[in-house]
């Protein structure tokens, strides 16, 4: 039986502000990708709620694509910067 994918509009946001501030203390690269996996990877609260959009009533799909949308561009701009940071901390060393 297949899991019910349900959107939690409010868990979501909250798993993804999470894993923003595991990005911000993370010290190496290798902590990141550990991160970037559990928080976007294929198993993560992001990936599943996107999923879930496709059960949603046709008037709340546009919004929980917002949503998304902007979830993954913040994720994705902290990785960015944190992984930029961290290299040039290595580099440095």
């Amino acid at each position: 039986m297949a899991e019910q994918m349900v959107f939690d509009a409010d868990q979501v946001t909250a798993e993804v502000a999470k894993g923003i501030e595991k990005i911000q203390n993370a010290s190496n690269l290798e902590e990141l990708k550990a991160i970037k996996t559990t928080y976007a990877g294929a198993d993560s609260a992001m990936t599943k709620a996107s999923k879930a959009i496709g059960s949603l009533p046709v008037d709340q799909k546009k919004e929980a694509g917002k949503l998304m949308g902007k979830l993954r561009a913040d994720f994705g701009r902290a990785y960015g910067t944190k992984e930029q940071q961290v290299k040039a901390e290595e580099e440095a060393r």
